[in-house]
């Protein structure tokens, strides 16, 4: 599994860390991957680890996945985002335009309607990551 993930993550690397600068506006010197045999699929823990459950079959992708969770947690926290609405944005921001050179294709089974996500992140995400948390924030409420 450890020899999957690094040849998978190895393919994407150099594109996806660029992205995520431009994007952003961060980086990671290290990012820390657990490989255990309990929990949930994947998990994270600021500011740079990854939990991942034996046997994690979404590889690369759920790697990436679970990078956006660290790059947005401090939002998702700030502006009180719930559980399903962050996995909504997480599958939206891997589903665009702009990261779609991962060929991601696969969505969370959100257990609550979290369409009210899907226009605000199309207006305002690239343009205005705070006034994007700040409406769903007050649309949750």
């Amino acid at each position: 599994m450890k020899e999957d993930i690094k040849k998978g993550f190895s393919e994407i690397r150099q594109k996806f860390c660029k992205k995520i600068k431009n994007v952003f506006g961060k980086d990671f010197d290290v990012i820390k991957i657990f490989l255990t045999n309990y929990g949930v699929g994947g998990s994270y823990k600021l500011p740079n680890e990854i939990i991942l459950k034996f046997p994690f079959k979404k590889g690369a992708k759920g790697v990436a996945h679970e990078i956006i969770h660290l790059l947005i947690q401090e939002d998702v926290i700030k502006y009180k985002i719930s559980h399903w609405e962050k996995e909504r944005i997480v599958d939206l921001i891997l589903h665009s335009r702009e990261f779609a050179f991962l060929d991601y294709n696969y969505f969370e089974p959100y257990k609550i309607d979290v369409g009210h996500v899907d226009s605000l992140f199309m207006k305002y995400f690239f343009r205005n990551r705070d006034k994007f948390f700040s409406e769903i924030s007050s649309n949750s409420n």
